[in-house]
């Protein structure tokens, strides 16, 4: 035996082990799913991205303005994108309207958060809100 045959003896011995990548096997309803899900979400991230654009290329000031049409309308696209997505189209409104008004800032500044102001006014200080979780 050659040491490339032993090697090609050894590459296929680990595959039948462990699985290839590709083996449908792998490819589970479940994760199928999941991944299918991941890609419709990934659809109305990028029309957020658009949405909130700053560019003054003409084409992409077209799209944002396209976006926000888009997310703010109850076209059969948006309501079959969030049904793909997993979410209810209100819900999704909801949250593209509070990330506009932030500027899709993603992550609030320590204590700044609805959580953290709510506590706030019950009476706790804000090093006790930044480490509620």
């Amino acid at each position: 035996m050659t040491m490339i045959d032993a090697n090609l003896a050894k590459k296929q011995k680990s595959t039948k082990r462990c699985g290839s990548v590709c083996d449908p096997i792998l490819i589970t309803p479940t994760n199928y799913a999941a991944t299918e899900q991941s890609i419709w979400r990934a659809v109305l991230v990028q029309a957020l991205m658009d949405a909130s654009s700053n560019s003054k290329k003409k084409e992409n000031i077209q799209w944002k303005e396209e976006a926000l049409i888009w997310l703010r309308g109850k076209s059969q696209d948006f309501l079959m994108v969030c049904h793909y997505a997993g979410f209810e189209p209100e819900f999704v409104r909801l949250m593209v309207q509070r990330a506009l008004q932030r500027d899709c800032v993603w992550r609030l500044p320590p204590g700044t958060s609805e959580k953290a102001i709510k506590k706030r006014s019950e009476g706790m200080n804000l090093r006790e809100c930044t480490q509620i979780r």
